[in-house]
Formats: C-alpha cells, structure tokens, sequence
C-alpha cells in the first residue's frame, strides 16, 4: 500500500500516516468492525479526506458517514498518530463532536455531501449512502477544527 494523498481543488495534498502506522490503523478497523481489508483502508482514505475538508473549511459544521465515523472513531485511539495529522493540516486538534441534539441542524449530513459535490472535493461515494449520517449518541456528531 501506498500513503494516502487527499486533495481537492482548495487545498494542497496531505501525505499521512506512515505506511507502518496505516496498517496499524487498518488492522484495528478490521477487527473492530468487521470489514475487509480494502474496505477499511477506503474507510481511513475517507476519514483523512473528511478531516482534511474539515480543516480547510473550519467555519463549517461536517457531518461524517457512519463507515467514515467508525473510521475516526478508530483513528482517535492512535493519539500520537492522530495529532501529527492534525498538526499536518494546520490545526492543534480536530475534535471529533457528538452532537447531543444540540449543535447540528437537521440535515447536516446531506449539507455535507451537497458540499463536497458543489466544491468538487474527491470522496468514495461507496462510504457515504445518501440516507444517514453518523448516528453517535443518538444525534450526528461533527468535527471541530481547532
């Protein structure tokens, strides 16, 4: 496997984890949520794309998918790894936000995929089912960049 580049057409490319901390990272989703292993490697390639976008678009409140979220989720635990990433997009920390019924309006989920289309930002559209949005506790969770 090779690094995971994510760019879009409003920020530079983003080269992380290491090889040997993807497969770290990789490995974990696997066995936490029971995929195979290209689709977990397209579910790290899709959270570092999502942060990535969060990052660059701080002002907007991003509702993950639930494949990308379970994703972060993973991701989170891998703290050193995780802030070098964060730090490499420019941001002390990405707070991964559960909701809690108050901080996202109703439909932030197809706000963000209408997002990433009208800003021709590069996504898996195999991660992202129209139909829902991250469903953390119980309402959407969001990134926070910082």
């Amino acid at each position: 496997m090779q690094n995971v580049m994510i760019t879009d057409t409003k920020t530079t490319g983003v080269i992380v984890p290491s090889r040997a901390d993807r497969m770290r990272i990789i490995r974990r989703i696997v066995k936490e949520h029971d995929v195979s292993g290209s689709r977990a490697e397209a579910m790290l390639s899709g959270v570092i794309a999502f942060l990535q976008m969060c990052s660059a678009h701080s002002h907007i409140q991003f509702v993950p998918s639930p494949a990308v979220d379970d994703a972060w989720h993973t991701f989170l635990i891998y703290t050193r790894v995780y802030r070098k990433f964060c730090a490499s997009v420019g941001r002390a920390y990405i707070d991964h936000e559960p909701n809690d019924g108050a901080t996202v309006s109703v439909g932030g989920y197809g706000r963000t995929i209408r997002f990433m289309d009208a800003n021709q930002i590069t996504y898996d559209r195999t991660l992202w089912d129209a139909s829902a949005g991250a469903d953390c506790v119980p309402d959407p969770c969001t990134c926070e960049a910082n």
